[in-house]
């Protein structure tokens, strides 16, 4: 999002609303259905505002439909303020449980609902070892797995609807200088009492974004002749209820790091969007 560093300076506090301005009608977000996961907080909740008031179709997922139903609500009132053509509909599926997942997909498949760009943006930072109902090590399990095997179950009807997309939001670059150890990962998916031996927060954090930048990485080259295309992106850091679950990250941020406001943080999903 521009050359250059002057280029990357002024783009850096652009915001959902300018990425739609500046697409134009040439985007063709109008004829567009898009899925975003985790679309009860944060930037997930701003960029699927964002997309359906430009006029797209987006499905809002969450596990918890009070939650939903709330952000559903609030979207709908400014579609009607603003009379878009854009639509909401909430989608109830747990990432914490695999199954979920699967009923989640069958639906999509058996009412032949069209989809043209899944956003993987759900996730969750956990201060103490927990496991998912399927026994994965849960930050990587809903951050990484579950979004995979989403990803795979969905893929017949991206490519039924090319050309489309798959954006993989990586929301901290705390990959940097991480390394994936799968007998470390099998250990920590088990149901042993040494389960949780080397688990930190940060760590996990860091390699479950890892994961998923590998995964976008290898995603693309398998889909691109099929017209699905594939982005990994860091949407710099923001100042969301996440943040705020990692020891030090307050701080650190503030040192090293400029803060983005959550419509500048969702802007740069709605520009691979």
């Amino acid at each position: 999002m521009g050359s250059g560093s002057s280029g990357l300076n002024t783009r850096f506090h652009l915001t959902t609303e300018d990425i739609i301005n500046e697409c134009g009608p040439d985007s063709h977000i109008k004829e567009k259905y898009i899925l975003v996961t985790g679309a009860t907080s944060g930037i997930e909740i701003e960029t699927g505002r964002a997309l359906a008031c430009a006029g797209a179709r987006v499905y809002l997922m969450g596990r918890d439909e009070t939650k939903l139903q709330g952000v559903l609500q609030s979207i709908n009132n400014e579609l009607k303020e603003k009379k878009s053509t854009g639509s909401v509909q909430s989608v109830i599926c747990d990432l914490n449980s695999l199954a979920s997942v699967k009923q989640c997909a069958q639906k999509f498949t058996s009412d032949k609902l069209p989809l043209n760009v899944l956003i993987l943006n759900a996730g969750l930072v956990n201060t103490r070892f927990t496991q998912t109902v399927d026994g994965l090590e849960q930050v990587m399990g809903v951050y990484h797995i579950a979004q995979v095997y989403l990803t795979k179950l969905l893929m017949p009807i991206l490519i039924a609807n090319r050309p489309s997309r798959v954006v993989v939001v990586v929301s901290s670059g705390v990959h940097v200088g991480q390394t994936l150890h799968y007998k470390v990962l099998d250990r920590m998916n088990s149901k042993e009492n040494c389960a949780k031996k080397s688990w930190g927060m940060q760590s996990r954090y860091g390699k479950s974004k890892l994961a998923n930048v590998l995964y976008a990485r290898a995603l693309a080259p398998q889909y691109k002749d099929k017209q699905v295309t594939v982005y990994s992106l860091h949407p710099g850091v923001i100042d969301t209820n996440l943040g705020g679950k990692i020891p030090f990250s307050t701080v650190f941020t503030s040192i090293f790091y400029k803060k983005k406001t959550v419509p500048e943080g969702a802007a740069t999903t709605v520009y691979c969007a």
